[in-house]
């Protein structure tokens, strides 16, 4: 239980430093007119990089596609544990998901340590269902606004 809450916290901070990256990023992009249309404004908010490690390939596309519905890139990884080809994946996304229903446990340590090396917020859903994915990612796409 002291190990999760110390999980929590650690994720907790991470969303922190992501939203103060995130709002140095808006304030160095802003638009010398001002963009003061709506959808400007909202296509700067987003455009999180998400990585998806483990899950149903053959959910993929259903997955890219409540990715694309909120404006995130979606990259996958199947989670079969190697390492270089997970890194690489991390490296160039803001968050990852790790699906611990349909993911090997060597793929989910290996997903753990490369984002805690890198400094990523590392989510782990349960279930790998589109419906627990979109409310996931919903939240956190909203909290990184």
């Amino acid at each position: 239980m002291e190990r999760l809450k110390r999980e929590i916290e650690f994720l907790r901070d991470k969303i922190k430093e992501f939203k103060k990256i995130r709002r140095g990023k808006e304030d160095s992009s802003k638009c010398e007119d001002s963009c003061t249309k709506n959808e400007d404004r909202d296509s700067r908010k987003r455009n999180l990089k998400i990585a998806y490690i483990g899950g149903l390939y053959k959910l993929k596309q259903q997955y890219e596609e409540v990715a694309k519905s909120l404006k995130c890139e979606l990259h996958y990884h199947n989670g079969n544990g190697r390492k270089k080809e997970i890194r690489k994946i991390v490296r160039k996304c803001d968050l990852v998901f790790c699906f611990v229903d349909v993911n090997s446990h060597n793929g989910r340590i290996i997903a753990k340590k490369i984002c805690q090396k890198y400094g990523k917020p590392c989510i782990f859903l349960r279930s790998s269902s589109i419906t627990s994915f979109k409310q996931a990612l919903m939240n956190l796409a909203y909290t990184y606004e």
